[in-house]
């Protein structure tokens, strides 16, 4: 059980020095609380988290991506709001043990790799990260035993990790090989200048060729594991273009302008088209242990080399067959 006590922190320079560390088993909390001074006023949220909490301008952003940070106790999900003297700010910092195993037996595809990136394509049925029921055998672990100067790379329970896939989902991701390459890719995902696109067969007839779906996403009160529709969730836009239609599905080619938690699920699933094989989101088909979602391309214009950088995963073979099955384009 994590626990965590408040600080009620008055002066400046005090809640720049002061950390509080509460340890229970692999995992840490820090607790911020602090008046915001004059000098802080109209200074963007994310660089003042940079100064009360001691952390980069990546974990700031990821912080008030995540909701996890207050502002006169409303969440503030905006990177580059302004702040105004006397409001209170919160946050707090959870940190996960660094003991990870490297483990040379976990196996993906490494499509390109220089001296501060990678880029990989993920198998389905391969966690990312580390996390509650996935301690070990991850993404993480393997990429430690190809990379092992990502160590220190990020966070300290995902190294190098930038962005994430479901467990479900294959394809392309890239991988931070640096501090400076982390930081700077973190930045470009929150600026949404890294163009991720997404093979996905849904259920049933999409009528329209293209379009796009611009609903926000919060996490299901009801069930902490999926989330849904919500009116005080995080703004989510996924582009689509209809590429295929089948006699009881259409493919689809996605891209997303935001990236929050089972994007592409949700948002199909709520306009009654769920992912093919995807029975927490309403399909009625099964595929074995995944669905139908691959992330096929992937480009941004390289953070250090300011080259233009693209790549392309195709289809695995499950999925391939898949599209052999639902037989002829209607």
């Amino acid at each position: 059980m994590l626990e965590t006590y408040d600080l009620f922190i008055t002066g400046w320079e005090r809640a720049r020095t002061l950390r509080l560390g509460v340890i229970v088993s692999w995992v840490s909390a820090e607790v911020y609380r602090e008046v915001v001074p004059a000098a802080l006023a109209k200074e963007r949220l994310d660089r003042a988290l940079c100064l009360v909490g001691d952390i980069s301008r990546s974990k700031a952003s990821a912080l008030i991506a995540d909701g996890k940070v207050f502002l006169d106790e409303k969440v503030i999900t905006k990177t580059s709001y302004r702040l105004s003297e006397g409001q209170t700010i919160e946050f707090e910092i959870v940190h996960v043990s660094s003991d990870l195993q490297a483990d040379d037996s976990i196996e993906f595809e490494v499509v390109y790799s220089d001296e501060h990136l990678a880029v990989v394509s993920k198998p389905a049925g391969l966690v990312v990260h580390p996390g509650a029921g996935n301690e070990s055998s991850t993404l993480v672990n393997g990429l430690l035993a190809m990379f092992p100067q990502i160590a220190d790379v990020g966070e300290p329970n995902r190294p190098g990790i930038v962005h994430r896939l479901d467990r479900e989902t294959s394809g392309l991701l890239v991988i931070a090989l640096t501090s400076e390459a982390h930081d700077a890719l973190s930045e470009m995902l929150a600026d949404r200048v890294i163009d991720r696109s997404y093979l996905v067969l849904v259920e049933g007839h999409v009528k329209n060729a293209v379009g796009a779906i611009d609903a926000p996403i919060a996490r299901s009160s009801k069930d902490y594991r999926k989330m849904n529709i919500s009116a005080g969730g995080k703004p989510s836009v996924t582009n689509f273009e209809r590429l295929e239609t089948y006699e009881d599905t259409t493919l689809l080619k996605c891209k997303l302008e935001s990236g929050r938690t089972h994007q592409i699920r949700i948002h199909f699933s709520s306009i009654s088209h769920p992912v093919y094989g995807d029975h927490k989101y309403g399909s009625k088909f099964d595929i074995g242990d995944r669905f139908f979602l691959h992330s096929k391309e992937l480009a941004f214009t390289h953070p250090i080399t300011q080259e233009l950088c693209s790549f392309e995963a195709d289809l695995p073979k499950d999925l391939r067959e898949i599209l052999d099955s639902v037989q002829i384009p209607e």
